[in-house]
């Protein structure tokens, strides 16, 4: 990682202590998320952090291993996943680098706002690629920062100060070409709240499938209630659509979900109707 553990030991206090910013957006992520777990689900987080996520997925899942290179992050977790009575995460100290896993250990590994941290994101990426399962997903939530003169300074002056990280500059096809260049398909892609986290989930392919497929167990329509519309991008929704139209003309339809009434994503009528 481009900035040392020193840092987000400094920092761990002050970063559990902050709030979320779109509370919305949150729920919504940890829900989409969950719909890849089963009961039987094996999972590795990489860079948890204080846990919170990774308590809150713990009761879907067989178990967790949740990874950060902070003591101090860890040991907040694990006062947090010890007070909420969850037995089935194992936080460790360490890197991606260092760790002690067999290929094909996990059916979902997690990178919330930590690629965009790493110097070695491809290299990360290939690693998680080989740590998956055959039809195993990535699910990952990473911020797209525009490279401007002024985010440049900010961010080269905050860094000398010791009070921001080292962080790249992203944008969406980047990171979903790196995501490809390893081996995964995109099963979804998803912008929400102001848009400036890209929350994508790759898939690696079955054994027999060709690499970048996202052939693979589908999750379930998502469409909310009433408007039977699904959301899901073409190769990602469980029943196939049979039309696709431009998502303005979804506009009339009140329980749409927002990111459908914004246009920030593709539309498609479900054959099935809403989720029930």
């Amino acid at each position: 990682m481009a900035t040392g553990p020193r840092f987000w030991n400094r920092v761990a206090r002050r970063y559990e202590r902050l709030r979320i910013s779109d509370v919305a957006a949150w729920e919504a992520r940890l829900e989409r998320t969950r719909e890849y777990f089963t009961p039987e689900s094996e999972v590795l987080e990489i860079g948890c952090g204080t846990g919170t996520a990774a308590v809150l997925h713990a009761p879907h899942v067989r178990r967790i291993r949740a990874v950060d290179f902070s003591q101090d992050m860890i040991a907040i977790a694990r006062d947090k996943a010890r007070g909420a009575g969850v037995d089935n995460i194992d936080f460790e100290i360490g890197s991606l680098e260092d760790l002690d896993a067999a290929p094909e250990s996990f059916d979902v590994i997690l990178a919330m706002s930590i690629l965009h941290l790493l110097d070695n994101r491809r290299e990360a990426i290939a690693r998680l690629f080989e740590l998956l399962r055959p039809g195993g997903v990535l699910v990952s939530s990473t911020p797209c920062l525009r490279r401007t003169p002024a985010a440049g300074t900010i961010l080269l002056l905050g860094r000398a100060l010791r009070i921001l990280p080292a962080i790249s500059f992203l944008n969406r096809g980047t990171l979903l070409a790196e995501f490809r260049a390893a081996g995964f398909g995109i099963e979804e892609e998803w912008l929400p709240g102001k848009g400036l986290a890209l929350f994508a989930v790759a898939r690696k392919p079955d054994r027999g499938s060709p690499r970048g497929s996202s052939r693979g167990r589908r999750p379930p329509c998502r469409a909310g209630p009433g408007h039977g519309l699904c959301h899901l991008r073409l190769a990602s929704c469980a029943h196939p659509p049979y039309i696709a139209f431009n998502s303005g003309a979804s506009a009339s339809t009140p329980e749409a979900p927002p990111e459908i009434l914004t246009g920030r994503a593709p539309v498609f009528l479900c054959p099935k109707g809403p989720r029930r």
